[in-house]
């Protein structure tokens, strides 16, 4: 973000001044020329009726925003391939007659500074299986010295679903209390779709508040040096977050009626917003 910011300020601006008009081929705008502009029905009606156009404008977008709220985020891509694809076919059959975990186990691993006795790793399994959305735990491997165990754990849900993420998320905080209970001294990691796909929204939550946060103070002081005004770039800047919230919030609507997708990916948000508020400024 830093270089985005410093690249902003001096490189974009440098280049443009290096290659003069040049830079908006294949139309290159001519200083001095005029041209006739004719207003559309749209454009009149606009400028006739500026409270009337935005005021319904201004609805539609309040309204359309709102619906961010039922954002949901898809993480089982398998389910929008085609029906006959081979992958889906044989992911249907497992989800089918077998524990939905068994699609993509999570793998715990408990690392100790001691040998792990084998009472230790079978209270560990007991412990986790009491979980009503554990399917089965089972021991994969120990390590030569014993201080390491890496189990399989297999969920009852679909390990792609919203509930898998929530539970994992819990779980791994769970799981050193649960350690401590059975009085295992040792650390506990969790690999896997499930776990990577926490570690994912963790992130683009992250990236998103990031993103968001500091291309807009970009965005606003670059419109206070170029306007040299207080009131213009906070119109600016409003205007277009809106137009980003009731992009998305609209977006995610047609997905679903059109498509009948009730999720997107994980990613849009970010994309919409790069798109929407930092080319949409221009």
């Amino acid at each position: 973000m830093f270089f985005i910011v410093l690249a902003s300020v001096t490189l974009v601006p440098a280049l443009f001044t290096l290659f003069g008009r040049k830079a908006f081929w294949p139309k290159v705008p001519k200083y001095g020329a005029e041209t006739e502009v004719k207003h559309g029905p749209i454009a009149r009606f606009v400028v006739n009726k500026p409270g009337l156009s935005g005021g319904i404008v201004g609805i539609f977008m309040l309204i359309t925003a709102f619906n961010i709220f039922s954002l949901d985020y898809e993480f089982d891509t398998v389910k929008k391939f085609p029906e006959d694809l081979p992958s889906r076919v044989g992911y249907e059959i497992v989800e089918a007659r077998y524990d939905k975990g068994e699609l993509a186990p999570s793998t715990l691993l408990i690392v100790s500074d001691q040998k792990l006795a084998e009472n230790d790793t079978a209270a560990i399994s007991e412990k986790l299986q009491e979980y009503d959305e554990v399917a089965s735990v089972r021991l994969s491997a120990l390590s030569e010295d014993g201080k390491a165990a890496k189990m399989s754990v297999a969920l009852s849900i679909n390990p792609y679903s919203n509930e898998a993420i929530s539970f994992m998320k819990d779980l791994r905080d769970d799981t050193p209390e649960l350690l401590e209970e059975i009085g295992v001294e040792a650390e506990s990691y969790y690999s896997g779709v499930t776990p990577k796909i926490v570690d994912e929204q963790d992130v683009n939550s992250d990236d998103i508040m990031k993103i968001v946060l500091l291309e807009t103070v970009l965005i606003l002081a670059l419109l206070f040096a170029l306007t040299k005004s207080i009131r213009m770039p906070i119109y600016m800047i409003a205007t277009i977050l809106l137009s980003f919230v009731s992009a998305l919030g609209l977006g995610i609507f047609l997905v679903d009626v059109l498509f009948g997708f009730e999720a997107i990916s994980s990613r849009v948000p970010v994309y919409s917003f790069i798109f929407l508020v930092a080319l949409g400024i221009d």
